[in-house]
């Protein structure tokens, strides 16, 4: 089907779900995809959709980003952070797991849970071409009845002891991702774009960053600077044969295919 016919079904499906199994509270969906794979874009044309079909009583999407919640940049340049293996050359050490405050994340999730019509909620805004957290946070109003949570190892786990690894970034993402679990597992549903070649992830984060460059007193980021950003992620943070970026298939709801030009999808329902 087409982009929009997909956002479309994808939006009906989530308020039919909402409505079944969690009227009352706050139904939490999770989108997983790669670097530059646009989940962000597919995350805001879905809330969008689904505030014209969710009825006031049952609250408003919202749209996040696991991006938002990086610890701020003088914490990550601490001299301790880095000594845990945070530190590559040339780029921001933002991105593996151990990166982003999962304290925040869990009290906006318990925030949202407990939204009224009255409730007003200052979410954190991460802004990457200064590589630190926004002085300014957004101010949500009302009830949250759908969360779109989006990030690029979303529902990642793994089953190996850290300790079994040496001291450095593998072992410090490995043991940080543990924390994450009870984020992951809120999840209600979990959609899934089919992963892609190192090559096809690349070409999509230099995509990205062409339009963030374009953007008002950007500071450009070189193409030498974002293939060391997506081998930092890929590659240097995670042991391969061990444990990966990916999430559970078996916790997949729906997978993706999507063509680069982002026209079509193909969806496939896990079972």
């Amino acid at each position: 089907m087409t982009y929009p016919e997909a956002c479309r079904w994808f939006a009906d499906w989530i308020v039919q779900q909402k409505r079944a199994r969690r009227p009352h509270s706050l139904f939490v969906v999770g989108v997983w995809g790669d670097v530059g794979r646009g989940k962000t874009v597919f995350c805001e044309r879905l809330a969008a959709l689904l505030n014209r079909r969710l009825r006031p009583a049952e609250g408003k999407a919202l749209a996040r980003s696991l991006d938002e919640y990086y610890l701020p940049k003088a914490r990550r340049y601490a001299p301790a952070f880095l000594r845990r293996g945070y530190r590559p050359a040339g780029i921001s050490n933002r991105g593996p797991a151990g990166t982003h405050d999962v304290k925040r994340i869990l009290q906006d999730l318990r925030a949202f849970e407990a939204s009224r019509d009255s409730s007003r909620i200052d979410l954190w805004v991460f802004d990457k071409q200064s590589d630190d957290r926004s002085p300014e946070p957004l101010r949500w109003r009302g009830r949250v009845g759908v969360l779109l949570l989006e990030g690029w190892f979303l529902g990642a786990c793994t089953k190996l002891d850290p300790s079994r690894l040496p001291a450095g970034l593998k072992r410090s993402a490995a043991a940080a991702l543990i924390r994450y679990r009870p984020v992951f597992e809120r999840l209600d549903a979990l959609w899934a774009f089919e992963p892609l070649p190192i090559s096809k992830i690349l070409a999509g984060r230099l995509e990205q960053q062409k339009t963030l460059d374009a953007q008002p007193g950007a500071r450009s980021v070189a193409p030498a600077q974002v293939r060391r950003f997506v081998r930092y992620l890929y590659r240097d943070a995670w042991q391969d044969g061990v444990n990966s970026p990916l999430p559970q298939r078996e916790k997949v709801t729906f997978w993706a295919s999507m063509d680069l030009r982002r026209r079509r999808i193909r969806i496939k329902r896990r079972g």
